[in-house]
């Protein structure tokens, strides 16, 4: 007997007003995308899709690093922490416009794909690719204007950052 991997639920017929065709609205798209994610991949990754459908936590922080005037060392912190929902828009601003964090997680064949824009300090960074929660992952792409302010972010199921804090504490500069 061959189980079913895969089950996708596709829903698309405009709707008609005497006549006219209109396009579903931001949130009718936003609910059948949360369909397609909460029944898109049943077999093998339950823990995945139960951790979809309640929210992730994104979490963006600094690594540590040297102040060179101070001669001294900032341990690692927390830009900031953010519940999201697989397969809606990200956009946060704080401030004067930084930190900034736009972008989307997506659920795809049983794996988190994320595309985010951060902006801190004097630059901003882009990641775009696949992420494996409770694991911190950098941009793979800066731009800025006189320094990096190099960032890190974790998807997680639990709301405090405070452990990947810790390990990144811990851990030798570079990992």
């Amino acid at each position: 007997m061959k189980r079913v991997k895969y089950l996708v639920i596709l829903i698309w017929r405009p709707f008609i007003n005497k006549g006219k065709c209109q396009s579903l609205t931001g949130s009718a798209l936003a609910v059948m995308a949360g369909l397609v994610c909460a029944f898109g991949h049943i077999q093998g990754a339950g823990d995945v899709k139960q951790a979809a459908q309640k929210g992730l936590y994104l979490h963006w922080c600094i690594p540590t690093y040297y102040v060179a005037g101070k001669n001294e060392t900032k341990p690692p912190s927390r830009i900031l922490s953010t519940r999201v929902f697989v397969g809606q828009e990200i956009s946060i601003t704080l401030d004067n416009g930084s930190p900034s964090l736009h972008g989307r997680i997506d659920l795809r064949d049983g794996k988190y794909s994320a595309k985010l824009t951060g902006s801190f300090g004097t630059s901003s960074g882009s990641f775009s690719g696949v992420i494996q929660p409770e694991k911190a992952f950098e941009p793979d792409l800066y731009a800025f204007s006189s320094a990096i302010c190099g960032t890190y972010f974790v998807l997680s199921t639990d709301k405090s950052c405070k452990p990947f804090l810790k390990a990144k504490a811990s851990s030798k500069a570079g990992d």
